[in-house]
């Protein structure tokens, strides 16, 4: 794959399932991924898919959920 240099993998459903567990804060998940915290709100009160978020937006909480996971597993 050339001019790939990093792939991700993105798991929609866990990813889901992350962003909807109120355990987690919604300010460490939008401080950590850079995506504002009204964005998560609007998902985990059904004003939004989280179908319809942008491949970037997606991105950026995967990449925090990957982190963030790392971290339990030290």
């Amino acid at each position: 794959m050339k001019g790939f240099k990093n792939v991700m993998k993105i798991d929609t459903e866990k990813l889901k399932n992350f962003l909807l567990d109120k355990s987690v804060s919604a300010y460490s998940i939008a401080k950590g991924s850079g995506v504002d915290r009204a964005t998560l709100r609007r998902i985990r009160n059904g004003e939004r898919k989280f179908e319809g978020l942008s491949l970037d937006t997606v991105m950026r909480f995967q990449t925090y959920m990957d982190k963030a996971k790392e971290g339990k597993d030290e």
